[in-house]
């Protein structure tokens, strides 16, 4: 859990964002469970020297119960849906009273996608091993009682009938099969509280109580008991120390959902760096993928509008657009400077280092071209309307005016002014490979 600076640092100490964001998401929780298998103990049930030997025995046989490549699919269903949910989602452990985990709505539609996928092939297998039980079973029994016959000798009967016993049947093997996921919106004044948050109140690990209960101040002309005062005061303290626990684990949410953003920017432009270094510094295959997936995300996952990471995921974006017309170098240097900047926000945010991380180069130098670009083309856009109205006045034939048979002066359009210093940025599109 994040324990550091100021969370206002991340969102300019707008709150009403964090706020809509957790409104529009839900949390998750997922509960996959599945048969593990059985084994036996004989003690008590045979009682000759070998009893160690035949149990061996036996529980290499009911090992059958539940074949490999059963166990495998339900397995890799259970990793696949729990990887997925943590792919797609912010732990609440800051929430005290808070079990699942936070998904944003920007990539909700995707989690529960690829969910349904797992939760179908979950049920496959499941039901795979829930028809075979029995014949699977029946096969195992027999060699079973081979096994005690030839170790026991007489009585092996009775022997066998008391293994069988402790065998699950088909009902228990369904009963202990079953993958659900259960959505619910986040609490309501936990929300409110978020919303509420002005920046001088958004200190990890704050806690401020009123000095003075405001019943008690309303009670301050009545005739109340001692009693009485003392009650109303308890009930106010306790009201504010509850609205305050709640800022103070909001806030701690909020550190770690910028704490975990960060980390996975700086842990995927690491691993592409490295990847590129491999390749002559040439981003492709794989990471070319995997870079374009980790800007789709990160996008995605920004449920409060971190202007930071945006202006740095932008700057990997327009290199990564034009890598095929621009210096490899460019491209190379945006991650890495993207990773430090990443790794160093984190310790801000954890509280390691006290001074905030100034942005990359590469990404100051793309963010202000884009606004140059932006300022330059609402100028362009406006002198644009102005030419149009005066041209459209100009083509006007007055009414007022006798026509004097000269035709009406058309105004000149100039060839410069506005137009002269444009910045364009060119928008490049390129299909992924």
């Amino acid at each position: 859990m994040a324990k550091g600076n100021d969370v206002a640092d991340v969102h300019g100490g707008g709150m009403g964002q964090w706020a809509v964001g957790l409104s529009d998401g839900v949390v998750v929780t997922i509960e996959i469970r599945r048969w593990r298998g059985v084994t036996v103990s004989l003690d008590g049930v045979v009682a000759n020297d070998r009893a160690k030997t035949i149990e061996r025995k036996i529980n290499a046989l009911l090992a059958g119960l539940l074949p490999r490549e059963i166990d495998m699919k339900l397995r890799t269903a259970e990793t696949q849906a729990r990887s997925n949910l943590a792919s797609h989602s912010f732990p609440c452990d800051a929430f005290e009273h808070m079990h699942g985990r936070f998904v944003p709505s920007g990539v909700y539609a995707d989690f529960m996608a690829r969910d349904e996928r797992y939760h179908a092939e979950y049920d496959a297998a499941a039901s795979q091993l829930e028809e075979n039980y029995d014949a699977v079973a029946g096969g195992i029994i027999a060699g079973i009682t081979g096994i005690v016959a030839r170790e026991c000798g007489a009585g092996s009967g009775s022997i066998v009938d008391s293994i069988v016993r402790m065998l699950p049947s088909h009902a228990d093997i369904a009963g202990a099969m079953s993958y659900t996921t259960q959505v619910r919106r986040i609490s309501r004044g936990i929300t409110d509280s978020i919303a509420s948050m002005s920046s001088n109140q958004c200190r990890a690990g704050d806690i401020a109580l009123a000095s003075v209960p405001t019943t008690c101040l309303q009670a301050a002309g009545q005739q109340v008991t001692l009693a009485e005062t003392r009650m109303m005061m308890s009930r106010d303290v306790k009201a504010t120390m509850h609205n305050a626990d709640i800022d103070r684990q909001s806030n701690a949410f909020m550190l770690d959902s910028a704490v975990q953003l960060r980390s996975m920017l700086a842990d995927g432009c690491s691993r592409i760096v490295t990847s590129m270094d491999k390749n002559s510094g040439t981003l492709v295959g794989r990471s070319s993928i995997m870079a374009h997936n980790m800007v789709d995300t990160l996008r995605s996952m920004d449920y409060y509008g971190d202007a930071d990471l945006q202006t740095v995921i932008g700057a990997i974006a327009y290199e990564l657009d034009g890598r095929d017309a621009r210096d490899k170098t460019l491209l190379r240097k945006a991650f890495s400077e993207s990773a430090e900047w990443a790794r160093n926000s984190v310790s801000y945010l954890n509280g390691v280092t006290q001074r905030k991380p100034k942005l990359p180069e590469g990404a100051e130098r793309v963010d202000g071209a884009q606004a140059r670009h932006q300022r330059h083309s609402a100028h362009d856009d406006a002198a644009k309307e102005t030419a149009r109205e005066h041209t459209d006045a100009s083509t006007r034939t007055p009414s007022a005016k006798p026509n004097t048979g000269r035709p009406a002066r058309q105004m000149g359009k100039s060839r410069g002014g506005a137009h002269a210093d444009t910045i364009v940025i060119p928008q490049r599109t390129k299909a992924r490979r």
